[in-house]
């Protein structure tokens, strides 16, 4: 069983590398230069129809390079947030001391 400890100390680790994933994909997405529909690129003029829980919806150029882009900065948002959580957690990691105090004989 592990210790309180090594437990934050893996949810440490956990979280930085969910900050990296979400922070790297926001990054990717705002980088990127061409509007995608499925894995192929858009040009001026073509639908994207999208489907979600069986609902269909059409979305034009502009409305797709929207989407994406408000993605890209969910992602990162959330990518913020759990790269502060991991250093707040970092911090109450470090003020805990390793071994548990001495207690005194009475």
């Amino acid at each position: 069983m592990a210790s309180p400890r090594a437990k934050k100390r893996n949810g440490v680790i956990i979280t930085l590398l969910m900050a990296l994933l979400l922070g790297g994909f926001g990054l990717y997405q705002l980088t990127l230069t061409k509007v995608e529909c499925g894995g192929e690129t858009m040009q001026q003029g073509d639908i994207c129809e999208v489907t979600n829980k069986g609902r269909t919806s059409e979305l034009n150029y502009d409305e797709q390079r929207a989407a994406q882009t408000r993605m890209g900065w969910i992602s990162l948002g959330g990518g913020g947030f759990f790269l502060g959580y991991a250093g707040w957690t970092f911090r109450s990691y470090r003020k805990e001391s390793a071994e548990p105090p001495a207690v005194a004989a009475a």
